[in-house]
C-alpha cells in the first residue's frame, strides 16, 4: 500500500527526528523544526527582497536534500547542524537588513530564544564548524 505523501508534514517530521536528542548542540538542535518553519514562513513576507528570498529558498532546499554535507543518516540528529547553520546565517542577514522583529509573527517560541539562536548559538556553531560552514555556503552558492 502506498503512503499518501500529499499530506506529509515536514515540520512534524523534523520535530520527531530531534526529539530526545541530548548530544552536542542539543540546545540548538531542539529548535530544528521551528527554524525550518520560520524560514518557510518568511518566504511569504512582503518586507524582504528577492535576494533574501532566494537565500531562504536555498536554505529550505538544503534542508530537504537527501544528501548534504553532514548527513543525518550518518550523524543522526546532530546531522542537522549544517542545515541549521545555513538557515541561521540567512536569517541573520535578513535581521540585519531589516529587524529581528519581522520574524516574531512567524516564530512559535519566545523572542529571547530566537535572539539567542541568531546571536550566541549561531556564532558558536560557525566558530566550532568553520570548514563545514564555508563548504555549506559554497554548496548552495551563497557568499560569506
Amino acid at each position: 500500500m502506498k503512503k499518501n505523501i500529499k499530506h506529509f508534514d515536514f515540520k512534524s517530521f523534523l520535530k520527531s527526528e530531534v526529539k530526545g536528542y541530548n548530544g552536542e548542540y542539543s540546545n540548538i538542535i531542539r529548535y530544528t523544526d521551528e527554524i525550518y518553519y520560520l524560514c518557510c514562513g518568511m518566504i511569504y513576507s512582503n518586507v524582504i527582497g528577492k535576494k533574501e528570498k532566494a537565500m531562504l529558498y536555498k536554505a529550505i532546499a538544503y534542508f530537504v536534500l537527501p544528501r548534504d554535507l553532514f548527513p543525518e543518516t550518518i550523524h543522526g540528529a546532530k546531522g542537522y547542524i549544517d542545515d541549521l547553520m545555513l538557515c541561521l546565517y540567512v536569517l541573520n542577514i535578513i535581521s540585519k537588513n531589516h529587524s529581528i522583529d519581522i520574524f516574531y509573527n512567524k516564530w512559535t517560541n519566545k523572542p529571547s530564544v530566537l535572539k539567542r539562536l541568531l546571536d550566541k548559538d549561531f556564532e558558536k556553531l560557525k566558530k566550532e564548524n568553520q570548514l563545514l560552514f564555508k563548504n555549506v555556503l559554497k554548496e548552495v552558492d551563497i557568499s560569506f
